[in-house]
């Protein structure tokens, strides 16, 4: 597994995955800003920056290994749940020169693997809700 640092940036990012077509691929896609939602991991808990029909991105208070695979579930302020989801590792950011303003440590983007029908209803439900907010 190969490390890459983001050379523009000060804080440290890494990468996990190596296939940057499926990573330019989902940056392509509108990423809602979804901060009204909460992931909750068997690491932890954490907040939902943005989502996509393929991946989101959240930021957690502790710095977590994360593995490169795992199940997690997305609750949202309006009482919508998405279970049992299965999400692959995309990248990592962990914030260095972290402020009083901010008590979040690292940052992490992964993309959905399989979906079920059930699953995918959900987050078009969720991504439709954050449309009309936006």
């Amino acid at each position: 597994m190969n490390n890459i640092t983001r050379p523009d940036s000060s804080d440290k990012t890494t990468h996990l995955d190596q296939s940057a077509t499926n990573h330019k691929k989902q940056r392509r896609r509108m990423r809602l800003e979804a901060e009204t939602g909460i992931a909750v991991t068997p690491y932890g808990i954490c907040q939902i920056i943005d989502l996509t029909r393929d991946g989101f991105s959240f930021k957690c208070v502790k710095q977590t290994e994360f593995p490169s695979e795992w199940s997690m579930d997305i609750h949202v302020t309006t009482g919508l749940s998405l279970e049992q989801l299965q999400v692959k590792k995309v990248w990592v950011k962990f914030l260095q020169d972290r402020n009083n303003q901010t008590p979040f440590s690292m940052e992490l983007g992964g993309q959905f693997m399989e979906l079920s029908p059930e699953q995918e209803e959900q987050l078009n439900t969720y991504l439709q809700e954050l449309e009309k907010t936006d």
